[in-house]
């Protein structure tokens, strides 16, 4: 039987004496310890497309982040903006508003204007 199986059978119902579920879940932890996942077999990440403002705009936004020396959790907590939102904004699927690019530029050190790509 599998860790997750045995383990849902415990999920809400009467543990065996002594045990609480915190308890049980480490020994199945114990019994079937969990594989890491191989990066190989890892989804492909797409290439942004270039040819759309949103995408041009991804590419230069990483590429500011990077020259700058943030990663994205750091940019994310320097900014106060989620560190989803700015991942979701590096691989095109949405660009920031006309209000957080002022915070995005002063975090980066540069003008507003840097950050737009050209049309």
């Amino acid at each position: 039987m599998s860790f997750p199986a045995i383990y849902h059978l415990f999920r809400g119902k009467q543990l065996p004496p002594g045990r609480n579920s915190a308890q049980i879940y480490g020994l199945l932890q114990e019994q079937f310890p969990q594989k890491p996942i191989d990066s190989d077999m890892a989804r492909p990440r797409k290439a942004v497309d270039t040819s759309t403002y949103t995408g041009r705009f991804a590419v230069r936004l990483k590429t500011l982040r990077e020259r700058a020396g943030f990663t994205v959790e750091e940019l994310a907590e320097v900014t106060g903006i989620p560190k989803p939102t700015l991942y979701h904004w590096e691989i095109a699927h949405t660009t920031p508003s006309f209000e957080q690019l002022p915070i995005l530029a002063k975090a980066l050190q540069i003008r507003v204007r840097t950050l737009l790509p050209e049309a």
